[in-house]
């Protein structure tokens, strides 16, 4: 109008021309005393008109467009509509629908080892589902919406993430087994012992593939014999004769191997598999695997790995045989070496102990022909045993003898001093090898009363007079902690070796003082009943236990420690007794005491032999 004129024009743009700048600031001069207005027009065609401008006043002004126009109209759209409880269901459910679509994701590279293309397939086919889940809501509100299509998506994955476990966990399953499969085979080339080889074989194989039974048969023989089994056995023999065709096909790797297995067991499910076990050649031995608990049969995959297991079986007892032969070999190698050794120290004994071996081969032919021995084997190893120490002894006297001999030749001259010394030396040499001499000789002339008492004439005897000298004779052994009680009955005198028969009555006196740990009584009563004269002696020692009672009249039997007997009295007695045609008799209980009683002939003591 009149009243306002244009004072300035502008344009602000990229280009050059006539008024344009490249500037977003504009300036433009006025008179002060007036007010200004300004008129902004934008590319977009926007105006702005600025009113009440005043001479030194910046005034800005600015359209917003493009992206930066878009995020500022959804600002202002989130901000009013944050205020709105929809608008939080609608976020929540759109988070979940996100973060399951991540954990799917996740699961299906890290857990189910998916490739890319299946990862790109699935989400294609998820967005395929997703629009047409969408159209079939189209129209409706947005929180229903996202709603369904929230509940599609869980359902969704739900499906393929129950399928793709199922997938998996049998994958894990069947990889765990296989491992198992594979460790067994490792270890049964370890093993050196058949029966602990099939034990961990077959319990191996029935708890790792969770099959109804599995078995090892060995071919021995005409006969299939089952050795380890594990599961029912109700429809498998445990032995099956072959015939010579039978063995033959069984003995082969192939067609007529699985035919002929099945037709010696024709009561096996058709899911049952079988694998040879080849030994050197020919197969010894046949692996029975049944089909799975559930009904289903043996994975056709796995035959591969149990053959590998039949196969390191083979090896296994190929191993075990090499090695109980190697075992065979070396022992027979030992006992030639050790015969060998025996004999070369043999000749190197001195006269001494090739005597006591004479008198010692002669022993040991008469107790060979004695009906009274029990056991040859036992009798020899206590020989041995009593007559080691002794012999030993007596040889290592001997070599030392022959050192100082040996000295004494080759000097010339010897010291006075080493003189007297050699020679006390040697003085106690020869009395501790006539002691070791002396113990060899007790113990063959007891050996010799066992089994052949020296011709000796019977003469009547008082027995109580034997038994007053036993006891006179322990009256130290027994000291003042044992009390003799003595029940002597009428009795006639007997016909016997009265010498012979002090022997048994020391040694039955002397067992029963030996018995009593401590203080206790021993009694000794006689009487005469019939025929025969008895003679009891009775202690309340620790006893005997039951088990122990029908071995004490064996050669070197003794329950006492080691060193504290030969264990030849009561075995030397038995044969006194028995000599005369009596009995001796033994009861005993275990923390009570032990009774003997002996039986002899009161008219005829010396026996026919």
């Amino acid at each position: 109008d009149s009243q306002q004129s244009l004072v300035g024009y502008r344009e602000v743009s990229g280009g050059g021309g006539y008024l344009s700048i490249g500037e977003t600031v504009v300036h433009f001069g006025a008179e002060d005393g007036f007010r200004y207005s300004a008129l902004v027009q934008f590319p977009s065609g926007k105006k702005v008109e600025v009113d009440g401008l005043n001479p030194g006043e910046f005034r800005k002004v600015r359209e917003i467009s493009g992206i930066l126009r878009s995020m500022v109209l959804a600002k202002r759209e989130i901000l009013r509509k944050i205020r709105f409880p929809y608008f939080w269901i609608n976020f929540c459910l759109i988070f979940v629908m996100a973060t399951t679509l991540m954990i799917f994701l996740n699961l299906a590279f890290k857990r189910y080892k998916w490739s890319n293309r299946q990862v790109m397939g699935f989400l294609f086919g998820g967005l395929a589902i997703f629009y047409l889940v969408y159209g079939l809501v189209e129209g409706r509100s947005i929180q229903k919406a996202l709603s369904v299509l929230t509940v599609t998506e869980f359902m969704v994955m739900s499906i393929f993430l129950g399928f793709m476990e199922n997938i998996y966990r049998g994958k894990l399953h069947r990889f765990e087994y296989r491992e198992v499969l594979k460790d067994i085979s490792e270890q049964v080339i370890l093993i050196r012992d058949k029966h602990e080889l099939f034990q961990k074989l077959v319990y191996t194989i029935s708890d790792t593939l969770d099959v109804s039974f599995a078995g090892i048969y060995v071919i021995e023989d005409k006969r299939l014999v089952r050795k380890d089994f594990a599961g029912s056995t109700d429809a498998i023999p445990k032995t099956v004769n072959l015939t010579d065709v039978q063995c033959d096909s069984l003995r082969k790797k192939g067609i007529s191997f699985e035919k002929e297995v099945r037709s010696v067991f024709p009561g096996l499910s058709e899911r049952t598999v079988f694998f040879p076990i080849l030994h050197q050649g020919p197969s010894t031995a046949i692996l029975l695997i049944g089909e799975k608990r559930d009904g289903n049969p043996v994975p056709k995959e796995d035959y591969d790995l149990l053959s590998i297991v039949a196969n390191q079986t083979s090896l296994s007892l190929e191993n075990i045989d090499f090695i109980e032969e190697t075992k065979s070999l070396t022992r027979k190698v030992a006992e030639s070496e050790t015969r060998n050794q025996y004999v070369e120290e043999l000749e190197e004994r001195n006269q001494i102990q090739k005597d006591l071996l004479e008198k010692l081969k002669s022993t040991q032919a008469q107790l060979v022909q004695s009906e009274k021995m029990s056991s040859l084997g036992q009798l020899v190893a206590g020989i041995a045993h009593e007559l080691n120490n002794p012999i030993s002894f007596i040889y290592a006297n001997m070599k030392e003898m022959q050192n100082y001999i040996d000295i004494l030749t080759k000097k010339e001259k010897v010291d006075k001093d080493e003189f007297q010394y050699i020679r006390e030396d040697v003085q106690e040499l020869i009395i501790e090898s006539m002691e070791g001499s002396n113990r060899v000789k007790a113990i063959v002339e007891n050996l010799r009363n066992f089994s052949r008492i020296d011709e000796v004439e019977f003469t009547q005897t008082d027995i109580h007079k034997g038994i007053d000298s036993a006891l006179l004779l322990l009256t130290k052994e027994a000291g003042e902690r044992i009390r003799f009680h003595k029940e002597y009955g009428d009795i006639p005198e007997v016909l016997c070796i009265p010498g012979h028969l002090n022997q048994v009555f020391m040694n039955l006196l002397l067992n029963g003082v030996q018995a009593i740990q401590g203080e206790g009584n021993i009694w000794i009563k006689t009487n005469l009943d019939k025929s025969w004269v008895i003679i009891k002696i009775r202690d309340d020692g620790k006893g005997i236990e039951e088990k122990e009672l029908n071995k004490i009249f064996d050669p070197f039997y003794s329950t006492k420690p080691v060193g504290e007997g030969t264990g030849l009295g009561l075995s030397i007695s038995y044969g006194i007794v028995e000599k005369h045609n009596g009995l001796i008799l033994v009861e005993s209980e275990a923390g009570k005491g032990t009774t003997f009683t002996i039986k002899i002939p009161a008219e005829k003591g010396k026996s026919d032999d």
